[in-house]
């Protein structure tokens, strides 16, 4: 449940020693880490492949996305042409729905909707690979 002094965002690692999951505040502080699972199990001899290490993903917290100008109380219509002006679309049939999912880079945006057709909730989930 949201609060006042509690995370706005939730993030889920794998890491060689577990899996793990942290909650951050909206302005990048961590406040609690816990491990979720064990570790990956091994990859088995001659099966590894020769794969080139990429460089680590940053993702800066301070990059603004779509759930950021979203308020409860906003009209499909607000929340439509918000979309529009950051060049996301939405299918009909979502439209029609009371749950609107938006990807942009690094973010999972879900709006969800009251019967009257204005925001109840909104969700900003951070993608990293």
């Amino acid at each position: 449940m949201p609060s006042a002094n509690g995370p706005d965002i939730y993030v889920e690692e794998s890491c060689p020693d577990g899996l793990y999951v942290r909650a951050i505040t909206d302005d990048g502080r961590e406040l609690w880490r816990r491990e979720i699972g064990g570790p990956l199990a091994p990859v088995a001899p001659g099966l590894e492949g020769k794969k080139e290490p990429q460089p680590a993903e940053h993702i800066s917290l301070s990059t603004r996305s779509l759930c950021d100008e979203i308020s409860s109380g906003m009209t499909k219509d607000g929340v439509s042409r918000l979309s529009q002006d950051r060049n996301l679309r939405i299918g009909e049939k979502e439209r029609q729905s009371n749950s609107w999912v938006f990807e942009e880079p690094n973010f999972r945006c879900t709006i969800l909707f009251g019967e009257a057709g204005t925001v109840v909730k909104n969700k900003k989930v951070i993608i990293t690979n």
